[in-house]
């Protein structure tokens, strides 16, 4: 498991640059951010109700357009588990669901990493209210140590 957390972080800067490259809405801070608030960056391939480090539902993946991971369909059984287990394809997946739904949560006038990790965690209708406890207390915690 500490391999794969150093693969990302391997990876990360050329997401970055990715990320620079394409109309992405959320940056490589605030989307490393979602990822410690959603399961504080655990890669257990273990899905239940979700998936992956950013913790994704099948219906998020929907949602997002079901993109896929090394060209599996995305008719395929394992397809969603495929893309939200892997680090690259969640990325992306959760850059296409916040490009979809991306909107002011917390009413500042602003769409930013705090409407971005609120969709994310309580969808786009519900972004209003507030976050559970545990996640808050991650996502501020990598709010200090990671410059959004």
């Amino acid at each position: 498991m500490q391999y794969r957390q150093v693969l990302v972080l391997i990876l990360l800067p050329f997401i970055g640059i990715l990320c620079e490259k394409m109309d992405t809405p959320v940056s490589i801070s605030c989307i490393n951010c979602i990822a410690h608030a959603s399961s504080a960056q655990n890669f257990n391939k273990t899905c239940t109700d979700s998936c992956g480090v950013f913790r994704v539902s099948k219906d998020y993946w929907i949602e997002a357009g079901m993109p896929m991971v090394n060209r599996i369909p995305n008719s395929h059984p394992k397809a969603f588990e495929k893309c939200a287990n892997s680090p690259i394809c969640g990325y992306h997946l959760v850059q296409l669901y916040m490009q979809k739904l991306k909107k002011d949560c917390n009413g500042d006038g602003v769409v930013d990493c705090d409407d971005f990790v609120r969709i994310h965690k309580l969808g786009a209708d519900k972004c209003h209210e507030e976050l559970p406890e545990h996640y808050l207390d991650r996502f501020e915690y990598c709010k200090e140590v990671v410059p959004l």
